[in-house]
């Protein structure tokens, strides 16, 4: 995993800065070429690019900056990376039923602070190719991502507001700005829940997605969004939100109804956050490590060839505090600590 802080005065030179760094990542170059699609698919994806691309040049003009900076430091062609940062987009199984998210209020927990978490799903490729990036302006967030890519799975910015993205895919398609990308936005813009929902309302978007939004004032909830809609806002009950990869509310049901991998990861997480009714750190942690299904690509912990945990966060929004560990969350490695708090607070 790259660990990579970006201290720059514009967007231009944060790109610069990542493609640094990012050059240095062993193999990096070849295994975004082996991702690309064959030639009898490339063109058909290209099209959907370009619309795609456009789209962010015309609402996301600083993210066009960055990317522009990370194209001139890492020598890629604007066409490759194109087709390697809107990969989940393009190829649809490469995201498919993945990822685990969940909240827990501050009045569930034993240590009496709030905690969002979140289990990355991913092909197992990507498991040396993750990146942490740190940004200091305009306003400071640290994100966990495919490496070199713009969009982001999950982050936490200065003023405690956090968010983890599941994928729901259904296979449409429409013009617009990718949840992925819309990730790294609410990072540079949102405070509060609130704010993050106005803004995703606000641009043209495509694909389908939860996000689930968490911020310092102990606000929570879970968006289900599709075709750049806001279709059903889920609030905790109970204190408990889980978040995986189907739909619950009516209107969406029919696009992502027998996700059995999500409906059981749903289903077990729920379980296992329930009880206690104060629930401590190491219990959740413990929960995250779950391999209770006995075919491992159901399980919480998932070791699947198709699909597998490649990194895990906690996010304590009260506190600012967010944790990232590499790997499956049963390997029990190091858990690497950011804090946006001041030394006096």
């Amino acid at each position: 995993m790259q660990y990579i802080s970006c201290s720059c005065p514009g967007p231009y030179e944060t790109g610069r800065e990542r493609g640094r760094v990012l050059r240095q990542v062993p193999g990096l170059d070849s295994f975004m070429q082996s991702l690309l699609p064959a030639n009898e698919k490339r063109e058909m994806c290209l099209e959907k690019t370009r619309t795609l691309s456009a789209r962010m040049e015309k609402y996301l003009p600083g993210m066009t900056a960055e990317k522009q900076g990370l194209l001139d430091e890492l020598d890629w062609a604007p066409e490759d990376y194109d087709l390697y940062h809107f990969l989940p987009f393009l190829f649809k199984e490469t995201a498919l039923q993945s990822c685990t998210n969940f909240y827990l209020s501050a009045g569930r927990r034993e240590e009496g602070k709030a905690l969002a978490g979140k289990i990355k799903d991913y092909p197992e490729v990507f498991r040396h190719y993750q990146e942490v990036t740190s940004v200091s302006s305009p306003m400071s967030f640290i994100c966990l991502r495919n490496a070199g890519w713009l969009g982001c799975d999950l982050g936490m910015n200065e003023s405690g507001f956090c968010f983890a993205l599941s994928s729901a895919p259904s296979g449409q398609y429409s013009p617009g700005i990718t949840p992925y990308v819309l990730g790294t936005v609410l990072l540079s813009r949102a405070r509060t829940v609130t704010e993050a929902l106005d803004i995703l309302s606000s641009f043209p978007g495509t694909g389908e997605a939860a996000f689930l939004l968490a911020d310092a004032k102990g606000a929570a909830v879970v968006l289900e969004w599709a075709f750049g809609k806001q279709y059903a806002v889920r609030r905790p009950e109970s204190g408990l939100l889980v978040c995986t990869n189907h739909y619950l509310s009516p209107e969406l049901r029919q696009y992502t109804a027998g996700l059995k991998s999500s409906e059981k990861r749903y289903a077990r997480m729920r379980e296992l956050l329930a009880f206690p009714q104060r629930i401590k750190k190491e219990q959740v942690r413990k929960a995250m490590q779950d391999h209770h299904e006995k075919n491992s690509f159901h399980c919480i912990c998932r070791h699947s060839g198709k699909m597998a945990g490649i990194a895990s966060a906690l996010m304590y929004p009260e506190e600012k505090i967010l944790e990232i560990q590499a790997g499956r969350p049963c390997e029990k490695k190091k858990w690497e600590v950011f804090s946006f708090r001041t030394p006096s607070a």
